[in-house]
């Protein structure tokens, strides 16, 4: 099965908090040049990145007045940032990096289910917002198994019994992610890995 769902080139994490629940597990597959245990930029620093995003550029006056803090406080949240070319700043204003902060190449996320699929089903959906590829296993497959939901939501459905088969096979949900909501998961996982929570599958 981890051959299958390509999941011997990823690590595995279980539990890994997002904005939408829990998924049971996330297939996180790094970037040829990732710094896997870097540190992670904090909450206040991705708060820093969305006003950028809908602000455009903004002096450092601003957003510390904006934020409530001084600008020794946004030197702060920004150094991380920063240093990661997440953001650029001119002496005065800040703004967006070069690059978008993506640190996995690759996220996919699974809902175990013992046979509640419509459940299973919602809640995948909900993954989409942050993964690239997301699927429901499923403990028993009904006697007429539901392909045409899973196809129409482009989430994925694998059997576990009595044999591991993939039913319905995902589409590239990547698309269809939200920039915090990717952030906020990476940023998770980030820490996950720091504190050596990980568990094999």
């Amino acid at each position: 099965m981890r051959d299958a769902l390509g999941f011997d080139q990823n690590m595995l994490l279980e539990e890994i908090p997002s904005p939408w629940g829990r998924p049971d597990l996330l297939g996180v597959r790094f970037p040829p040049r990732c710094r896997a245990w870097q540190r992670p930029i904090g909450r206040g620093a991705l708060c820093l990145i969305s006003f950028l995003e809908a602000q455009g550029r903004a002096g450092v006056n601003e957003i510390g007045n904006r934020f409530g803090v001084t600008g020794r406080s946004v030197a702060n949240l920004a150094s991380g940032p920063l240093a990661e070319s997440l953001l650029t700043f001119d002496g005065r204003t800040l703004g967006l990096g070069p690059r978008p902060l993506r640190r996995f190449e690759h996220i996919c996320a699974v809902e175990i289910k013992l046979r509640d699929w419509k459940a299973g089903l919602a809640q995948a959906v909900r993954y989409k917002t942050f993964s690239d590829e997301v699927y429901v296993f499923l403990g028993r497959i009904p006697k007429a198994p539901p392909r045409h939901a899973f196809t129409r939501s482009g989430v994925g459905l694998v059997q576990l019994g009595p044999e591991p088969a993939v039913v319905v096979a995902p589409t590239d949900t990547s698309n269809e992610n939200v920039t915090m909501c990717r952030r906020i998961v990476e940023e998770n996982i980030n820490r996950a890995m720091r504190a050596a929570r990980r568990r094999p599958f």
